[in-house]
């Protein structure tokens, strides 16, 4: 609310619209909230620190302020649905005033960080502008058939204020129907792992195109590695640069938050399970907070399965997981 809407000031945190946050602020629990928020701020000043948040605002405002024309026919920006009020406002101010000169895409569906926020008040008009993408080049039919099922219902937001809709959405190929299953023992979800990942590689499949995803970096680093290497077969932890560790052999593993915006051939999201998925937090402040998890956690399912160009498989042990059907 503060950082988002540049608030400053007391009188204005007072004003400021809280539309979407799950509990209403008094006017006395708000001035008892805004002295933390000075407290804070004057933290951070004694020891001349900012937020991320602040240079963004600052970079912005020295801008406008300067009216500076910076060298650039065009911004152009991906993945904006990630991106704060603070982040959009800045895109504006950098692109030059005309025709074409921004262009931004988004999916709310793929929100796995940040909240919502809405083009039109950052400055960004895209009404009569903008054009729903329903061709998918990346999945198959059946894998991205799978992928909405798991969101289906929701109220995902266009980007600038109204509802989306993935009805319409279609792939150019087709294959393999998901595997989706959840055993009783862990031991049985080991031996599924191994057997599919060996599977593949027999049938040709490069190692390096086989992606075994988890929720966590515990289940990756304590379980699945442990699981490849009793096999005997080679792996590689995605953490940093894909690309510079594009050379190196093995099997790739990965937390579903490092697999936004990579792809593999073959993917196994695997630990998906009751406490997994969704990622206990537990006690909320308010019904809304869960809301806002539990949509969180489904977009994230979402796009972990999407990663998947060919084949997807999704397993788990104990309790299944909610937002999965298993008929």
């Amino acid at each position: 609310i503060v950082q988002s809407n540049d608030v400053d000031s007391r009188d204005e945190y007072f004003t400021v619209r809280r539309v979407g946050r799950g509990t209403p602020l008094s006017r006395k629990e708000r001035a008892e909230v805004w002295e933390v928020f000075e407290l804070y701020r004057e933290m951070l000043d004694s020891e001349h620190k900012s937020e991320w948040a602040d240079l963004i605002r600052e970079t912005r405002l020295f801008i406008e302020k300067q009216g500076l024309k910076l060298p650039y026919r065009a911004v152009l920006s991906d993945e904006v649905q990630d991106f704060t009020a603070g982040d959009l406002k800045l895109l504006r101010a950098i692109a030059p005033e005309g025709q074409d000169t921004m262009f931004v895409v988004g999916d709310g569906h793929q929100r796995i960080y940040g909240t919502p926020v809405v083009l039109g008040r950052c400055g960004i008009e895209i009404r009569g502008r903008s054009r729903r993408l329903k061709l998918n080049y990346r999945t198959t039919e059946q894998i991205g058939l799978h992928a909405i099922a798991i969101v289906k219902g929701l109220e995902i937001d266009d980007l600038d204020g109204g509802i989306d809709s993935l009805k319409g959405y279609s792939a150019l190929r087709s294959g393999p129907v998901p595997i989706i299953q959840c055993f009783t023992a862990e031991a049985e979800e080991a031996d599924l792992v191994r057997k599919v990942v060996r599977e593949w590689i027999e049938e040709g499949v490069s190692p390096e195109s086989i992606c075994i995803s988890s929720r966590t970096h515990s289940q990756i680093d304590r379980r699945y590695s442990q699981i490849l290497d009793n096999e005997g077969i080679e792996w590689l932890k995605v953490e940093r640069d894909p690309q510079s560790e594009a050379s190196k052999p093995g099997v790739r593993l990965a937390t579903m938050h490092r697999m936004k915006g990579l792809e593999f051939s073959r993917v196994i999201l695997a630990g998906v399970q009751a406490g997994k998925m969704p990622l206990e937090a537990g006690d909320y402040a308010d019904h809304a907070s869960f809301e806002d998890h539990e949509l969180r956690e489904r977009c994230l399912l979402y796009v972990a399965c999407t990663r998947a160009r060919d084949a997807l498989v999704i397993v788990g042990y104990g309790s299944p997981s909610p937002f999965l059907d298993f008929s």
